[in-house]
């Protein structure tokens, strides 16, 4: 890990709810401009802002946080649930994830240690171009999640925990989980046992030589572009300098449409075939039109007729490429909590005090749905809603990999 070392950083015993003391985040991509608005403008200012201030980053920033139920002992060997944090493989910290994890599982009488990890995002983490392949070092961000749960295998049993973990996932992170399952072949030597995905899953990745352009970008920025070895350069730039690079290269927000610019449909696709899917064929980009429609009764969130069209073609772009109500649920003592601590605790996500959640195969694709209900706030549908557009970004995807 070179000169960077991973360490635990606050008290092992839970007592408070909070960021618990936890440290910077990485380095992270700093600018969220994207889309020019004079709202989103000041949207974005407000946020870059604050961002920094509540989260401030750091270079010597690989830290492991773990926090256990006080009464444990020598003997509990409680299950472990480790959290690989989302945003894009951009920003955030586990800062932003606080420890109620802790108290949920104690309530439900299944009590767990949690652990969160920081990791290298943006350019410090997945600077991607011919120069890192032939160095060997892409995905250093993957590779310092790897580290963090050789450390956790290791020490775990210190905080009472049992070495079969659990690995759980958010949207980056749970890309992040499905990377690490398949980097060695679908074998995990060892380092966690089960796998709970969430807001995402495995995705199609192109060749790490496709980040050139914002390589290249970089070393203009830096001031390394005349060097024999641009690589070597960049390692002696200094951290606000990198920094400031990194921060000129578009960012994961460069693409959102949340105040949506686009009004017709012709300049929907512009926009896809702009940001998303440069390569689109023409009869390919009709069809997908057609699955993805500006008509406000198809788009997302859905079933909600003409409500939740937040602007012009809201809801067609959030069919797209939107998710955060799972986010909400499994943290706001949701049945999702109550979920992933069964699955911890027994490796199945049923118990007490949760509707049955079915298998999901092939031949029964049964799918549990979160209502935004009191009575009734799951029930199970079929895996099969939306099934050809759903479909179709997935070829889509796979012949045009990220």
């Amino acid at each position: 890990m070179g000169n960077h070392n991973i360490h635990p950083n606050f008290p092992s015993i839970y007592k408070l709810k909070g960021n618990h003391g936890v440290p910077g985040a990485c380095a992270e991509c700093g600018s969220l401009k994207g889309v020019v608005l004079p709202l989103q403008d000041v949207l974005d200012d407000i946020v870059n802002a604050v961002y920094g201030i509540v989260l401030p980053d750091s270079e010597d920033c690989l830290t492991i946080n773990v926090i256990k139920p006080a009464a444990a002992t020598t003997t509990s060997k409680l299950p472990v649930v480790v959290l690989i944090f989302a945003s894009g493989f951009e920003f955030n910290s586990p800062a932003t994830s606080d420890g109620s994890t802790i108290e949920h599982s104690l309530a439900l009488g299944e009590p767990v240690i949690y652990v969160s990890m920081n990791y290298r995002v943006s350019a410090f983490g997945f600077l991607a171009s011919v120069e890192i392949k032939a160095a060997g070092v892409g995905n250093l961000g993957l590779q310092d999640q790897c580290e963090a749960l050789c450390w956790i295998q290791k020490y775990i049993t210190a905080f009472r925990g049992d070495t079969t973990h659990y690995v759980w996932g958010k949207s980056a992170g749970a890309i992040s989980v499905s990377l690490q399952k398949f980097a060695t072949g679908g074998n995990t030597e060892g380092l966690f046992w089960a796998a709970f995905m969430q807001s995402s899953a495995s995705v199609p990745i192109g060749s790490i030589n496709n980040g050139q352009k914002y390589y290249d970008t970089i070393v203009e920025q830096t001031g390394c572009s005349g060097a024999a070895d641009t690589l070597a350069c960049l390692r002696t730039v200094p951290y606000p300098t990198l920094k400031a690079a990194q921060n000129t290269l578009p960012g994961l927000f460069s693409y959102q449409l949340i105040i949506s610019p686009t009004s017709t449909d012709a300049e929907f696709m512009q926009w896809i075939q702009t940001y998303w899917l440069p390569e689109l064929a023409a009869a390919q980009a009709v069809t997908l039109n057609s699955l993805y429609p500006s008509d406000v009764v198809d788009g997302s969130p859905f079933n909600t007729g003409f409500l939740n069209e937040l602007t012009l073609q809201y809801k067609q772009i959030a069919a797209f490429q939107f998710h955060t109500s799972d986010i909400h649920n499994i943290y706001d003592d949701g049945e999702l909590m109550d979920y992933l601590i069964n699955f911890a605790m027994n490796l199945n996500p049923n118990g007490r005090a949760v509707p049955n959640w079915p298998t999901y195969t092939t031949e029964t694709p049964n799918m549990m749905m979160f209502l935004d209900s009191f009575f009734i706030p799951t029930t199970i549908i079929n895996d099969t809603y939306r099934a050809a557009a759903m479909q179709f970004l997935a070829n889509i995807t796979l012949e045009f990999p990220m």
